[in-house]
């Protein structure tokens, strides 16, 4: 037993032809005019729309008496409705089962029932795809055959009780996220799934810009700020470290400089984590120096690439707060911005440890051809062992074999003959300064130096880029090719560089942690 009352309806629908009305009260001569009644529904003597009255089980209903166009040309209109009115039960614990606003391809809906159906649907078609029913229901009473969540809930109704609370439960599932305490602390660098699914159009396959070992790599406009950001989606274990791998990239995530691709927070579901990333339109620095690219960098924007990628890893290493082993500096990991400068990325094997302790064993992680014999040995990533990438990385981009000849091969023998500089990459044509070329091929070897000992620092291969400290005498340095594990080729083929030194070789003396920070600024 339900009585309802409707004082007020207000109903506008946005269109081409924008549609809108309102009832405050119906005119008795015309009432039929504005809403076609159907069932026990009735206009008292207030000119008040009275749904139901202490009858049992019967059902009342209200249409307006005109179609409403809610998409033409292909544009679904938006609408929206407000209305004032009262449930008031006959006897507090005993009443009908609610109210519904419906809208429906007819005028009225004949077979439907009262009580748990609100008079929307039966028995047969509760459910049925053709109803093409929507309903937004206020409901007063627990059913559970239709999965009700309590007596006292509002719900959407999609062709039935059930499937529009399942379609709601199903999309929260959808945005779900993992959320645990500890990650408070985090709040500024997480994202919600629901801004991040929306900014990449639900990960589309047009957004992607790359994949790779880690994950998958997606663009993005997030809604609110319009900023672009470039999203990568990678799988996890949450029981193996979770929480201290999210604190390692919450803190990469704070760091700041001109050539690091600024890591802007993460989110985490069930099964996976997504780092979101600054924006990088012209892509990574591969795409460029390999498999015929559509589009050459110069000498001199390699050559401002360079340089950019050693004052990036100078900063990690000496810079911050704590010593940040990147352990995957490639060609593929340094992304170019809108003004071609070079930024290294892609943090998801980063390392940290304090400032003059010993760093960690841990498993070996990289890429082949740029993994340090050292640490493929000891399993300790070290500022050393980046630099030993770096090396790999310089000849990668400055130089190309002539033919099927290993990489390390080529720069090596053309130094032994005094001619280096004919090592390099014929596709940046003749437009080149000898003596940065020379430096960057020597440079090269000399970072990929077998002996930790005898790489240089970053810091001190700022200087040299810079000019500002000479390259050492590479003679004395008893650079020789090792006759293992050579295979420095192409792209994602680089099996190892390894230069060996004699007993009488030389090393390169280090600064102190002082006056390394020196060259290491930030943004």
């Amino acid at each position: 037993m339900l009585a309802s009352l409707i004082a007020s309806l207000l109903i506008t629908v946005a269109a081409s032809n924008d549609l809108s009305f309102t009832y405050n009260r119906f005119p008795a001569a015309a009432a039929n005019d504005n809403l076609i009644l159907a069932g026990i529904a009735e206009f008292n003597s207030d000119r008040l729309l009275r749904l139901t009255n202490d009858s049992m089980q019967e059902k009342g209903q209200a249409f307006y008496p005109h179609p409403v166009k809610f998409k033409s040309n292909g544009t679904v209109s938006s609408f929206s409705t407000t209305f004032v009115f009262a449930i008031m039960p006959q006897y507090a614990n005993l009443g009908g089962h609610g109210i519904a606003l419906v809208i429906s391809p007819t005028r009225g809906l004949p077979d439907s029932l009262p009580s748990q159906y609100l008079g929307l649907f039966n028995e047969s078609n509760n459910g049925n795809l053709t109803n093409h029913v929507f309903a937004v229901e206020l409901d007063t009473i627990y059913s559970s055959e239709f999965g009700d969540i309590n007596n006292n809930h509002v719900a959407v109704d999609i062709n039935a009780v059930i499937l529009g609370v399942v379609y709601l439960v199903k999309r929260q599932r959808k945005f779900a996220e993992v959320l645990e305490d500890w990650e408070v602390d985090y709040g500024p660098h997480r994202y919600k799934f629901k801004d991040l699914y929306r900014a990449t159009k639900g990960f589309r396959a047009k957004e992607e810009l790359g994949r790779g070992g880690f994950g998958v790599v997606f663009r993005g406009v997030l809604p609110k700020s319009k900023i672009e950001i470039a999203v990568k989606r990678v799988s996890h274990d949450t029981q193996q470290g979770m929480r201290a791998f999210v604190a390692e990239i919450v803190t990469i995530g704070r760091l700041s400089h001109r050539n690091l691709v600024g890591l802007l927070g993460y989110c985490r579901r069930k099964g996976e984590l997504l780092l979101v990333y600054d924006y990088m339109p012209n892509s990574s620095l591969d795409r460029y120096i390999y498999d015929q690219p559509k589009l050459v960098l110069e000498w001199w924007q390699r050559f401002k690439v360079i340089k950019g990628v050693a004052s990036g890893l100078c900063y990690l290493h000496q810079g911050c707060d704590q010593v940040v082993i990147h352990r995957d500096v490639k060609a593929s990991n340094v992304l170019l911005d809108s003004e071609w400068n070079g930024r290294l990325g892609d943090f998801g094997l980063a390392r940290l440890y304090d400032h003059g302790s010993d760093p960690r064993t841990t498993h070996v992680a990289g890429t082949p051809g740029y993994l340090a014999p050292d640490h493929a040995r000891t399993g300790k990533a070290t500022p050393g062992s980046d630099v030993y990438a770096f090396g790999a990385f310089l000849l990668e981009v400055a130089s190309r074999p002539a033919g099927e000849v290993i990489l390390v091969d080529w720069v090596f023998a053309n130094w032994v003959s005094g001619q280096i500089v004919e090592a390099r990459d014929p596709n940046f044509g003749s437009e080149f300064v000898v003596e940065e070329l020379d430096l960057v091929l020597k440079l090269g070897l000399l970072c990929s130096h077998s002996d930790p000992e005898a790489r240089p620092s970053m810091k001190q291969v700022v200087q040299m880029l810079e000019g500002e400290l000479p390259l050492p005498d590479m003679s004395s340095m008893g650079l020789s090719l090792s006759s293992i594990g050579l295979n420095f080729g192409r792209r994602e083929g680089l099996m190892g560089l390894a230069l060996s030194t004699s007993p009488s070789s030389g090393s390169f003396t280090h600064l102190s942690s002082a006056e390394e920070s020196l060259v290491c600024g930030g943004r």
